[in-house]
């Protein structure tokens, strides 16, 4: 270890820089999580649609509403601890996701005269 590294972790300053970088990185790799589980959602929709098979978009809806809405309460919780990754995320679940989860629901409409879909829409939203 050299002598830097050693000097920064000796000192106060360089124990509080320590536990912000990895409070931040924490922060930053679980609102990552968040989005990929939110995209892995979002493409049930595609391919829910590509087969014409609707009835997966209720819950894929709701799952997406729930993962945005996690995000946003984590984000705005602790997401400041690192800056760059709060504009990053707070435009992804402020402006991006709402756009799909959008363009979901019209695909939902568009497919409701489905009785498969009505059954499950049903299910999923009591």
């Amino acid at each position: 270890m050299d002598k830097l590294t050693r000097l920064i972790r000796q000192t106060k300053i360089g124990k509080i820089v320590i536990v912000w970088f990895t409070l931040a990185s924490t922060v930053t790799f679980m609102l990552f999580i968040i989005e990929e589980a939110y995209q892995t959602a979002s493409f049930a929709a595609y391919y829910a649609n590509s087969a014409k098979q609707y009835s997966s978009l209720p819950s894929t809806i709701a799952a997406c509403k729930t993962l945005r809405t996690t995000g946003l309460v984590i984000n705005y919780a602790v997401g400041w601890l690192n800056p760059l990754s709060f504009v990053a995320f707070n435009s992804f679940f402020n402006i991006a996701a709402p756009s799909q989860i959008a363009g979901m629901e019209a695909l939902l409409q568009k497919a409701s005269n489905t009785p498969v879909v009505e059954e499950e829409l049903h299910r999923v939203t009591r």
